[in-house]
């Protein structure tokens, strides 16, 4: 869904009927607006002579492609078995030749940093708050909910402007084990700050029959992509149930704001939220996207927003990373915005850790006599 189509069809004079309407005529000779197009999306435009092919910059929505007599294209590789369109480029066919120009896109950039912080603060509360309620469907929707603070500010805020939403947390649940920390956090805070709340309780022996079906959806036997996407799957399986449409997610955040530990390793900080930001639709976007559409779910990730991300690379680094603590600045806002410092405070735990679905897959993988995780996650390929 592109957020802002109707506004730069205005400003670009392009007389565009709807969002479809509005991505032909950008891809038929205005690919200057792509520049601009804040959602995520994949763009095709077909005349006598050429075929062009455009997706988000992000590659939130994935765009596969193959040359085999014609240009074949999809929105997964299974069957096609074709190359991945780099999201930073815009692909033309010619009909006559059969031949492809890959044509290069601006990507974001660092430029012109800020530093009164008070000022960054009050601005950046009123660019997250835009971004979350610009997403913000008619139909009934639900948040990916792990209890910290980037899933707990989207619910926050939500719940500020007054819609109506369900929160989803999808934990491992085994006898003799600890209690998973995204279960503590997600019922602490769904209690004190009222949230329509599911807890989704996953036992060791149901976790194979999962990635027996998620293994296949996402295309990869990856252990952290797989470790990400089993909480992720439980989720919307019920979610969908539910009736739900759209679920909303926290992806991005760790990019924008710092808050991974290759960041924080990083002679360069902002650099490297920019580098990661361009393999995001490799780590992240096909994942997310394959385990929505399997549900018939669409994803929205309001830390991705065009212009929450352009604002946030020009934030210093001295104000993302402080010590031990990351995403200093964004739990700054959170408490800004009324979130108790306590859950905008929370530490950063990975989605497969803090649900510990990791733990399940490497009891599994030692239970099945392998010695490593990925060995084990292959055979469900």
């Amino acid at each position: 869904m592109i957020y802002n189509w109707k506004e730069l069809d205005e400003k670009f004079s392009m007389n565009s009927c709807d969002e479809n309407d509005f991505i032909k005529n950008v891809l038929g000779g205005r690919l200057e607006v792509l520049d601009h197009v804040d959602g995520g999306f994949i763009g095709v435009y077909e005349n006598s002579e050429e075929v062009v092919l455009a997706r988000d910059i992000i590659g939130l929505k994935p765009l596969w492609y193959k040359v085999d007599g014609k240009l074949l294209f999809s929105d997964e590789n299974k069957g096609l078995n074709g190359k991945e369109l780099d999201p930073k480029k815009v692909l033309k066919y010619y009909k006559s030749t059969k031949k492809i120009e890959l044509i290069d896109r601006p990507f974001f950039s660092i430029s012109s940093p800020l530093s009164d912080i008070k000022k960054i603060r009050k601005e950046l509360a009123g660019l997250v708050v835009d971004a979350i309620a610009k997403r913000t469907p008619d139909v009934k929707f639900g948040i990916m909910f792990s209890g910290g603070v980037d899933s707990t500010l989207i619910a926050f805020v939500m719940k500020d402007l007054g819609v109506d939403f369900t929160c989803y947390t999808a934990v491992l649940d085994e006898e003799g084990m600890s209690t998973a920390d995204d279960l503590i956090y997600s019922e602490k805070i769904a209690k004190e700050l009222c949230f329509k709340h599911k807890v989704l309780k996953v036992k060791l022996d149901d976790v194979p029959g999962y990635l027996s079906k998620i293994i296949p959806c996402i295309e990869s036997s990856n252990v952290v992509k797989v470790g990400v996407a089993l909480p992720e799957f439980v989720c919307c399986e019920e979610a969908k149930k539910d009736g739900v449409k759209v679920m909303f997610s926290g992806l991005g955040s760790e990019e924008i704001f710092a808050g991974y530990d290759r960041h924080d390793k990083s002679s360069d900080i902002n650099e490297e939220c920019l580098k990661g930001l361009g393999l995001m639709h490799e780590r992240d976007c096909f994942r997310d996207y394959m385990v929505g559409k399997y549900f018939g779910i669409e994803m929205r990730v309001p830390f991705l927003d065009r212009k929450l991300i352009e604002y946030a690379l020009r934030i210093p680094s001295s104000f993302k990373i402080v010590g031990e603590q990351k995403k200093v600045v964004l739990r700054m806002v959170a408490e800004d915005l009324g979130l108790a410092s306590e859950f905008a405070q929370r530490p950063k735990k990975a989605a497969q850790y803090g649900s510990k679905f990791d733990r399940a897959i490497l009891k599994l993988t030692k239970k099945n006599g392998f010695e490593f995780k990925k060995e084990y996650l292959k055979g469900f390929e």
